[in-house]
């Protein structure tokens, strides 16, 4: 039981992973665009915008119901060709939070491998 647990707790690692890659790629190789704001938060916290006539969503991880642009406004997002559905303010890093859910998740496996193999499960 402890298994099948630890697979899928495993199998959680590759959409981290795979994000982390992006991330990295925008990050460390992406260009700086003005994007036009063409809708507010949503009730996901997902905002949309426009470069050049395309319509693009971001999701904003820390809207708290006041979001510092109105409709309309211009504003600059890290973007790299080919990676549309990663864009990152200018001042944002989401590597570290990348890093840290995959550990969390290494770490819940070793656990889980722990007492499954421990001679004293916990019932």
């Amino acid at each position: 039981m402890w298994l099948i647990f630890v697979f899928l707790l495993s199998a959680l690692l590759i959409p981290v992973t795979l994000t982390f890659d992006n991330d990295y790629e925008v990050l460390s190789k992406g260009q700086v665009v003005a994007v036009k704001l063409t809708e507010l938060p949503d009730s996901f916290g997902y905002i949309r915008f426009a470069i050049d006539g395309k319509i693009y969503h971001k999701r904003v991880s820390r809207y708290n119901g006041s979001f510092p642009y109105k409709i309309g406004d211009t504003f600059n997002l890290r973007y790299l060709p080919g990676h549309e559905n990663d864009f990152l303010f200018v001042n944002e890093n989401p590597i570290y939070g990348d890093i840290e859910g995959g550990l969390m998740i290494l770490i819940l496996d070793i656990v889980c491998v722990y007492y499954a193999y421990s001679k004293t499960p916990i019932s």
